[in-house]
């Protein structure tokens, strides 16, 4: 099914194969931006690489971080995923995965700061560092529906230690497809056992006549996956032997997988007939390595002087770019390990082919239409563009959390939310634009309640007390003030507030963040009225504040409202303000139904 990619004879470094960004070294620390949301830290970089810190990104992303000084151990927790990053032996366990970080962290200030590769393979993020305006960007990007496992095969002797880890895939339609990718990444394993058991009976042989290494032989085989979105997974396999010396030694192969087929895709299967990728991707990574001599990353000598990339070169894709590679040996001595060069998309986008312009932030829609997203710190622009056109079109411009939903009718619609300089976003609205009036018309976003993800508006701010719930202009109308002891110092928040729909038992819920039940909400209320038919009773509870310490803060309280429904109705939140004197301002979240 697919061509393999080891490379008899050429050895490298397991530990050793770090990749390097190519980019100049900055004493500058970028701001983070999540989502479009600005996290309270900043990156680090050293020698063009990015780092960025654990607590703050990760609790950022909902999860638990935990410091053990005893073991120098950090876990990363939350419901389905399980990280612990064993400082002491450079090794990270995600679930039931081992693998060694290759001193990709660096500590600043007592605070662990991770690499991007830790963030892209553990977290499923893209990482962008914009350097013009010194930020680093982060997305989350939408894996495929497919679950992977880690299979582990250990044995040893007195010759040899062997240890594998591959991974095996669940969850697509076509099991043939699945069943023969399986096999793939077993037999890839196998093969490195099988070298490893050559390797001991040469050793055997040796040993018997007088000669050999007194050392213990080493077979270790592991994968990490660098891309899992649109139907591809790109993964990338380190064969290590250790046959006695100094150091033990190791190929890396790379493949990225078609899921319906099961198909493998070469270098130049991604681009155009006619395209010279092999020059631009030649030039950049020429440009990477006098930037890395630079910087002391790449010795300013070589083996074999660096020319061009060949057309079916070893490549894998990240979540930002096609990444690649050469071997140990190649071009530069063993300390120089594995040399990866990424590539961003945005570079190749004229060069890749239709189907593959989703790598560059860009969709086929429509008729032949192709929709690029270009973001900048936290805003989006939309471009589109068709054979028809003279250059691409500006669609969509400036639009905060703008993202694209789908294309009906002829037209293109998006999701976006607008907002000001104190916080306060509004509910989603949605956009559509119509390419061939060239209208962009803006509509109410009425949410149908099939929808199962989250909608949510508003910021955490200052703690609100939910005072009262009550039934108003065919609406329910939550109402809070700031809790007792909070100063307004000019801006306005509105609560931190998602909207979730069950379908099984009918219900509505409101989630308040940072909130708090007045006095008078301590009793259930039940509100009826006929003049709001959908609306038969709402509850309120509170969850209490969990405790902080030393490695994590409190948790502000939450405050959730359910509201049963009678029918299916459509319902859409907007949000208003009722002011009464300076510190007595109310915040007012209206949701009403269709």
């Amino acid at each position: 099914m697919m061509r393999r990619l080891f490379l008899a004879g050429v050895i490298i470094s397991l530990i050793l194969s770090i990749p390097a960004c190519g980019f100049a070294a900055t004493d500058s620390q970028p701001a983070i931006v999540l989502g479009g949301t600005k996290i309270e830290a900043a990156a680090y970089i050293d020698g063009g690489n990015v780092y960025l810190p654990l607590r703050a990104v990760g609790e950022a992303l909902g999860y638990e971080i935990q410091w053990s000084g005893t073991d120098k151990a950090i876990s990363v927790t939350r419901p389905g995923k399980n990280i612990i990053i064993d400082l002491n032996n450079n090794k990270i366990t995600a679930n039931d995965h081992v693998s060694y970080m290759g001193g990709d962290y660096t500590n600043i200030k007592d605070s662990t700061y991770m690499g991007t590769d830790f963030f892209s393979g553990n977290f499923g993020l893209e990482v962008r560092w914009d350097r013009q305006n010194e930020i680093v960007q982060l997305e989350r990007v939408t894996e495929n529906s497919i679950s992977i496992k880690t299979i582990k095969e250990a044995s040893e002797t007195d010759i040899i230690k062997i240890t594998l880890q591959y991974p095996q895939i669940d969850g697509l339609t076509d099991k043939t497809v699945q069943d023969s990718i399986n096999s793939f990444f077993r037999e890839s394993a196998m093969e490195a056992r099988n070298e490893g058991l050559q390797n001991a009976d040469e050793m055997e042989r040796d040993r018997a006549s007088g000669y050999g290494s007194p050392n213990k032989y080493e077979t270790y085989f592991d994968y990490s996956l660098k891309y899992n979105q649109n139907g591809l997974l790109s993964v990338v396999f380190r064969n290590y032997q250790y046959t006695g010396g100094a150091h033990g030694l190791t190929v890396q192969s790379s493949f990225t997988l078609d899921l319906k087929t099961g198909g493998e895709y070469k270098l130049k299967d991604l681009v155009k007939v006619d395209a010279d990728y092999v020059s631009l991707i030649s030039d950049t990574i020429r440009n990477m390595i006098v930037e890395r001599v630079k910087e002391g990353i790449l010795p300013d000598y070589s083996i074999a002087p660096f020319h061009t990339i060949r057309d079916d070169h070893d490549f894998y894709l990240s979540n930002n770019g096609v990444v690649v590679y050469f071997q140990q040996y190649e071009h530069w001595p063993y300390a120089a390990g594995i040399q990866e060069f990424p590539v961003e998309f945005s570079a190749l986008k004229d060069m890749l082919k239709p189907e593959f312009s989703f790598l560059n932030d860009s969709i086929v829609v429509g008729d032949n239409f192709i929709l690029v997203e270009k973001g900048t710190s936290g805003e989006h622009d939309y471009y589109l563009d068709h054979p028809s056109f003279n250059g691409m079109k500006h669609i969509v411009s400036f639009i905060e959390t703008a993202e694209f939903k789908e294309y009906k009718d002829g037209e293109l619609w998006f999701t976006a939310r607008g907002g000001d300089d104190t916080g306060n976003y509004q509910f989603p609205y949605l956009l559509a634009y119509n390419p061939n009036t060239k209208e962009l018309r803006r509509e109410d976003f009425f949410l149908p309640l099939n929808e199962k993800e989250d909608i949510a508006f508003g910021k955490d701010g200052w703690k609100q007390t939910l005072n009262d719930i009550k039934i108003q202009d065919g609406a329910v109308v939550f109402e809070f003030k700031p809790a007792a002891g909070e100063v307004l110092a000019g801006g306005r928040r509105l609560p931190y507030t998602t909207v979730r729909y069950d379908e099984q038992s009918n219900n509505l819920e409101f989630s308040f963040l940072n909130a708090e039940v007045g006095d008078s909400l301590k009793e259930i209320p039940i509100i009826e009225s006929p003049g709001l038919k959908y609306v038969k009773e709402i509850v309120t509870e509170q969850i209490p504040e969990r405790p902080g310490n030393e490695q994590n803060p409190a948790q502000p309280p939450t405050v959730k409202a359910r509201i049963a429904l009678d029918g299916k109705p459509l319902y859409n939140a907007k949000t208003s303000y009722l002011k009464e004197g300076i510190y007595e301002d109310i915040d007012i979240c209206t949701v009403s139904f269709k």
